[in-house]
């Protein structure tokens, strides 16, 4: 799990140094090697796939941002019990402010991240 962690702290400062688009690639394969590893319905699915899509709204990939935090929504609702901590804190992070730098991450087409 530590591995996992850096590698989504080192998509997260490449985000910061506005190179959106390996983000965003680093950030879809961290969550495609999660599930992997500990399936889709894992703790540590969710909290990645939820930043994923936090991340895809940040960088103005709308369409792919809100599907991706409805499917985070409704992992969250069917594989997290009533009252857990975790469920809030994912909750909070979909409802924080975008940052406002989509012309740096914005791209064309974003099918190939899906």
């Amino acid at each position: 799990m530590p591995a996992l962690q850096a590698r989504a702290s080192l998509a997260a400062a490449t985000h910061a140094l506005g190179r959106g688009i390996p983000a965003l690639r680093d950030r879809a394969h961290l969550y495609a090697a999660t599930v992997s590893r500990f399936g889709a319905d894992s703790r540590t699915s969710l909290i990645i796939f939820t930043r994923l899509g936090v991340l895809y709204r940040r960088c103005g990939w709308h369409d792919l941002a809100a599907q991706g935090l409805a499917h985070a929504q409704t992992g969250r609702a069917r594989y997290l019990p009533a009252g857990d901590d975790l469920a809030a804190e994912l909750t909070a992070i979909t409802a924080e402010p975008d940052d406002v730098h989509t012309a740096v991450c914005t791209q064309p087409s974003g099918a190939w991240l899906r």
